[in-house]
């Protein structure tokens, strides 16, 4: 396809190619009992959505490291994809594939908020706003951000019963 020669061990000849990170994104989806199309070519022109969920106008890209670098697509690839979707109200979401092994929890935490099965809700009016520690910062957000932990001047907690559960950061 790339003027690359391919395993045929790794990659078999008449297989899916759909790669082991969609399959394993797939059976999380089949857990949450969620409709979705695997590899659409309807909504962008024949161009492939990993995975779309039409009930809530989602669309998943599994980008691996290795085909989805700028060798191989263009600079503006996923931004094209992304527009292309919201032009047709969709929201595209796009998982590297270091984010899926690194942080599978937050990238399925992310994903179960969006389509609406989180099994907690917490409203912000029964929480209590108030200053945070550098390393209660840096923690909250490596354990529960896709990004990790960001620099900033002001770190400010969101708690609910005495429990942190949301953080906010500010620089200049």
């Amino acid at each position: 396809k790339h003027n690359q020669i391919i395993c045929p061990k790794c990659n078999p000849i008449g297989q899916s190619q759909k790669s082991s990170y969609e399959n394993e994104l797939s059976d999380f989806l089949n857990t949450l009992s969620v409709n979705y199309i695997p590899s659409d070519r309807n909504i962008l022109n024949k161009q492939e959505l990993d995975i779309l969920i039409p009930d809530h106008n989602l669309a998943i890209e599994m980008d691996g490291i290795y085909w989805h670098n700028e060798l191989f697509v263009s600079s503006d690839y996923h931004l094209k994809k992304t527009i292309g979707c919201q032009e047709k109200n969709i929201e595209l979401i796009h998982i590297f594939e270091d984010e899926w092994e690194n942080k599978k929890e937050i990238v399925q935490s992310i994903i179960k908020n969006r389509i609406g099965k989180t099994e907690l809700t917490i409203f912000a009016r029964k929480c209590n706003i108030k200053e945070i520690s550098i390393t209660d910062c840096k923690n909250f957000l490596n354990d529960n951000h896709i990004q990790g932990n960001v620099n900033s001047k002001i770190k400010l907690g969101l708690f609910y019963n005495n429990s942190l559960v949301s953080v906010m950061t500010f620089s200049k």
